[in-house]
């Protein structure tokens, strides 16, 4: 089956809105740190913020079991709806939620519970509409519609660095500027809404259907059946997901804060790499499919174990060319590990569970590796005083990505 246009757009469309607003929080950290935590040093501000930053990753797994479980029995359709319903309307309670100065400690309270809601609903979003997509896709294109898969969740990141820097050059007052954009990602989200309404279900949910597999409760089988699958796919989504939201994420205030680069220009450097990484990924994506998704994951996990520390030391060069150099060779290591990730983790599970399988497993590695990648980053050049040290914990993912994979698949590639 030929993927619509309609489809692919709208699925993309909702990926976007939500990545926008998930990620808003830490490009506009020192903002909302400011506005709910105005006692702590800036330094605390921020780790503060990076704190809740990565607790809005822990309850995606119960969101990816929650809509995963409808997503199994009544469609993939209409999870998919109640998804960017909900963060839509989370979205819009950030932004009116009084600050610190208003309400005092029940400022960061209300935040920390509204970001745990946004990882909710976003660990029903992401494998599903990834799912969506790819189930509407044909299989020798898989690996083509998983890069622009990634490259949609990391453009609503790149679009929310693009806002961030027209704030910073609009002067707006710090205590309400970062409240804009959070705005603008809830009227979007119900405009995605209304388009997601208009998409037709998938034929491999229609099949299921028609054959009467839906099962009553879909993630019992998954641990039952699939927990090998569930280890592997786990792995992959926590290299994959801390390597994407260093350069997403953590880039800008390790600019900032390691190279002393003013904040309007740390925003520009990262804005280069995280559009870098879109287009890696949908290049990159598209050579996948001459390839097996597990041929090519290996292939870029051992060039970022490789090619990581080299990366940060460029980074940190004073001539301009290598210090661009480090800039690419992350993004262009992770969009050939991202690019090929779904695809691989749907062909391990059968349809009647793989809305349920894909997502706990893989927001599993996102909750425990990826989520706290920007706290972990810093808390390694803390430690270690080592300007690269970031590249450790890449390095470390995936390193524990192979070695399951090594034991799991049991074969040569």
């Amino acid at each position: 089956m030929k993927i619509s246009y309609k489809i692919a757009f709208t699925s993309l469309l909702g990926n976007l809105i939500e990545y926008f607003g998930f990620t808003l929080f830490a490009i506009f950290a020192k903002e909302i740190g400011q506005s709910f935590f105005p006692e702590l040093d800036s330094f605390a501000q921020v780790i503060s913020v990076f704190i809740i930053f990565g607790t809005g990753f822990l309850s995606r797994p119960i969101g990816a079991v929650f809509f995963g479980h409808f997503g199994d029995k009544v469609g993939r359709k209409k999870s998919l709806s109640y998804t960017i319903l909900g963060m839509s309307v989370v979205t819009l309670l950030i932004a009116i939620l009084p600050g610190y100065q208003a309400i005092g400690i029940f400022a960061p309270i209300f935040l920390l519970v509204l970001r745990l809601a946004q990882g909710f609903f976003v660990g029903g979003e992401g494998p599903g509409a990834a799912l969506f997509m790819l189930e509407h896709s044909k299989i020798a294109n898989r690996g083509q519609a998983g890069g622009i898969i990634i490259a949609s969740i990391v453009s609503g990141s790149f679009l929310a660095v693009l806002v961030g820097i027209l704030m910073n050059k609009l002067e707006i007052d710090s205590s309400f500027s970062w409240r804009i954009p959070f705005f603008i990602a809830s009227f979007l989200g119900l405009i995605g809404l209304y388009l997601r309404f208009s998409l037709p279900e998938t034929k491999d949910f229609i099949d299921i259907q028609k054959k009467q597999k839906i099962l009553k409760i879909p993630i019992l089988r998954v641990f039952r059946d699939y927990w090998r699958e569930i280890i592997l796919i786990a792995s992959l989504g926590g290299v994959t997901t801390a390597a994407s939201y260093t350069i997403m994420a953590y880039l800008t205030p390790y600019l900032e804060k390691q190279l002393n680069i003013e904040h309007l220009q740390a925003l520009k450097y990262s804005s280069f790499s995280i559009f870098s990484l879109i287009v890696s990924l949908i290049i990159l994506g598209r050579i996948s499919n001459r390839y097996s998704p597990r041929s090519f994951i290996v292939f870029f996990s051992y060039l970022a174990i490789l090619l990581f520390v080299p990366a940060f030391v460029a980074l940190n060069h004073s001539n301009s060319l290598i210090f661009v150099l480090g800039l690419l060779i992350l993004p262009i290591i992770t969009g050939g590990l991202c690019a090929p990730a779904y695809p691989y983790a749907i062909e391990k599970f059968a349809a009647e569970v793989r809305y349920s399988g894909v997502g706990l497993s893989y927001t599993i590695g996102i909750a425990i590796f990826g989520g706290f990648s920007p706290l972990v980053c810093s808390y390694l050049i803390k430690v270690t005083g080592l300007y690269y040290a970031p590249a450790f914990y890449i390095i470390g993912l995936a390193i524990v990505y192979l070695f399951f994979e090594k034991i799991i698949e049991g074969k040569n590639l």
